[in-house]
């Protein structure tokens, strides 16, 4: 018992650590990324430290503007988000990112991953 109360002691903080984004947040990355003309819709769910991030594109957008489309939206949730914002790279953070960009039939278009130690989404 006494072993599981300081185990629980030591990573009771560390869990801490990780804020919740707020909706308001949340918000402003999906108004933010919906003002591209390829996106028909946007979400952002958070479990712990992990983000999981979906886009719905128009059937035109191909792979490699997907995956763009992609790499802003984590740029935008690092913007408004507790995080520092990113620069050239989108840089380390706070959050692992999982993000999917779909068409509206929900075909994959694109999938990718960021590591919160990572400096940029691995697709």
């Amino acid at each position: 018992m006494i072993t599981v109360l300081a185990l629980l002691v030591l990573i009771a903080p560390a869990m801490a650590e990780v804020p919740q984004l707020t909706d308001a947040q949340k918000e402003l990355a999906i108004i933010s990324i919906e003002g591209y003309t390829e996106v028909q819709d946007a979400a952002i769910i958070q479990d712990g430290k992990q983000l999981s991030l979906a886009l719905i594109v128009g059937y035109s957008t191909n792979e490699e503007t997907a995956k763009e489309l992609g790499d802003s939206f984590v740029r935008l949730v690092k913007t408004f988000g507790p995080e520092d914002a990113p620069q050239k790279e989108i840089g380390p953070g706070l959050y692992d990112y999982l993000i999917g960009v779909y068409y509206p039939n929900e075909t994959q278009v694109a999938l990718g991953a960021k590591c919160s130690s990572c400096s940029k989404i691995s697709w």
